[in-house]
């Protein structure tokens, strides 16, 4: 993909109209998974991805976000409110669910943009807390922690694989955006 094409993606929240293209967004971005997950856990995995219910859940609970490409949705992800506790996730945190890439457009910073979405929109909401669960066998570990996230729990075996419970806190987040971009002012800018 060239520069052109990187500077034609668009990204904007998702909505019912989107269904169809969110779970083929999201099958084919976690198709790779294919091939380490047992085969009983991939069905399961491939089922709750192409669930039309799951995302209405998802979209009707919280907010997506999509990542557009001449049209095509290409990267997707969710995130819902505190209020609405899980297994994995207390009451008092908001929480990132389904971030996916299609391959082809991976490495190109699509799904930092969309994490950033996400934590922007957390922040506008005045979440404290955005967590996430993610896997061992997910290379996307990386790009949460270079935003801020720290792991803050080893989880059990979830689909046969080691998972980990990531958060981010939103307040500390918030000054340390506000302390690098005071740090860039002051070496870049002046004042009079």
């Amino acid at each position: 993909m060239n520069q052109d094409s990187i500077k034609s993606l668009s990204y904007r929240k998702a909505t019912t109209e989107d269904l169809a293209a969110l779970q083929q967004t999201m099958i084919e971005a976690y198709k790779g998974y294919q091939n380490i997950l047992l085969p009983e856990y991939w069905e399961k995995m491939k089922g709750n991805l192409a669930n039309e219910e799951t995302s209405i859940h998802l979209l009707e609970l919280g907010t997506g976000f999509v990542c557009e490409h001449k049209g095509f949705v290409i990267g997707v992800v969710f995130v819902v409110p505190s209020g609405n506790p899980t297994a994995l996730f207390s009451a008092e945190w908001s929480y990132i669910r389904m971030l996916g890439v299609l391959p082809k457009y991976r490495g190109l910073g699509i799904a930092s943009a969309l994490m950033s979405q996400c934590i922007d929109h957390a922040i506008e909401a005045g979440e404290q807390v955005l967590a996430l669960h993610t896997a061992g066998y997910q290379s996307a570990w990386h790009i949460y922690e270079r935003l801020g996230f720290r792991k803050v729990k080893d989880l059990e075996l979830i689909l046969g694989q080691y998972y980990w419970l990531y958060t981010l806190d939103l307040q500390q987040h918030i000054m340390t955006r506000c302390n690098t971009n005071n740090l860039e002012f002051g070496l870049h800018g002046s004042v009079a």
